[in-house]
């Protein structure tokens, strides 16, 4: 079992190998370049050069096999990439939309899978009878009309016409019934089909007859004895039926205005929103910028520690140039006021000299007590 089980995984990675390939080759071929639309989102003028370094720092300017194992890296990691209008990152935006589709995608698979296999085996029950002739008919009527069509005739008829329900909107359950009978009519009218086939044939087992024979009532036979039997094919139908009501949901919540997954995939197509993933940084490169980093801010330290110790020193130079000019004004003061007040036949050698303020004060002379 342990073998078999390792086999089935060892052949499931191609198959995603290829899925990965697939969807990010469709991915490239969209129109429009992602930085340029992120530029013109973001109100800046797309120069050439701002063009340029906006693609490198988005990896677009790498050759295409980095850049895929680059996006399978961050995939991997859960990063589904960013957004190239508004850079919010994918998987936030999926996280709030996922509620809303998971929300009409089961309901549209339980009222699918209530009616089309009760309606199997009721027509099962009464194969070949006009019961059974009509619900064929409207079974293949059904699954013929594609979703979108049948929600269009919905608004039109139930919506605008008849205004019995409203056709946009999300909230209660009033808002939830146009959009359901869209998405499962489809899946129900297979559903009906696979399901009658395997009544009748379960219906013509010998332990059926057995039963029939005994007297037993015929919804019991039918409940007890040939449902069981009869949904080990239709198991293996109701997962693919889900599948296919979440791909119809794409469409069918544009319509309706539900606030789902679908409408958010169709808001993006239209708007050219591709989701981009920035390039991670390497090893070397954490490296390079971390001693960027350091040598910045050593050259920072050692510049304030200068101006620190610069400081003092421009300020004992300030200190000392006015110090000069206060001795200057204080000399030219002192002559001034020494010539007026001398005699007209004094000589110069009977002028005082005058003493500098900042000159350091005579020692006292020591008198005795």
């Amino acid at each position: 079992m342990a073998r078999y089980l390792l086999g089935r995984l060892a052949a499931a990675i191609p198959t995603l190998v290829l899925l990965t390939l697939a969807a990010f080759l469709l991915s490239l071929a969209a129109k429009g370049d992602p930085a340029l639309l992120a530029l013109k989102a973001g109100g800046q003028d797309p120069t050439p050069e701002a063009l340029a370094t906006y693609r490198e720092k988005l990896g677009l300017n790498d050759p295409l096999p980095m850049r895929y194992v680059n996006w399978v890296g961050n995939v991997l990691q859960g990063d589904l990439g960013r957004s190239s209008l508004d850079g919010r990152a994918v998987s936030t935006i999926l996280r709030e939309r996922i509620g809303p589709t998971l929300r009409l995608g089961i309901s549209a698979f339980v009222v699918a899978a209530v009616v089309g296999i009760g309606l199997g085996i009721t027509l099962g029950r009464f194969a070949n009878t006009p019961i059974d002739i009509a619900g064929r008919f409207f079974s293949l009527l059904f699954a013929a009309i594609p979703s979108f069509w049948l929600a269009l005739l919905l608004i039109v008829y139930v919506g605008e016409r008849w205004k019995i329900l409203p056709v946009a909107g999300y909230g209660g359950i009033k808002y939830l019934i146009l959009p359901v009978i869209a998405l499962s009519c489809g899946p129900a009218a297979s559903l009906m089909r696979y399901t009658r086939g395997a009544t009748i044939e379960v219906l013509r087992q010998d332990y059926v007859r057995t039963a029939q024979a005994k007297g037993l009532n015929e919804v019991i036979i039918a409940l007890r004895h040939a449902l069981p039997n009869a949904m080990l094919p239709i198991l293996t139908i109701l997962g693919l039926r889900f599948g296919q009501i979440l791909a119809g949901a794409i469409v069918v919540e544009g319509i309706f205005s539900w606030p789902g997954m679908g409408s958010a995939v169709l808001n993006a197509i239209s708007s050219r929103d591709l989701p981009t993933c920035p390039r991670r940084n390497s090893n070397r490169d954490r490296r390079a910028q971390h001693a960027a980093a350091m040598s910045a801010s050593g050259a920072s330290a050692r510049a304030t520690t200068s101006a620190s110790r610069s400081a003092p020193a421009r300020s004992a130079e300030a200190l000392r140039a006015e110090a000069k000019i206060t001795c200057g004004s204080a000399r030219s003061t002192s002559a001034r006021s020494t010539s007026a007040a001398a005699p007209a036949g004094a000589s110069g050698g009977g002028l005082s000299r005058t003493t500098c303020a900042f000159a350091p004060p005579k020692p006292k002379e020591f008198t005795p007590p």
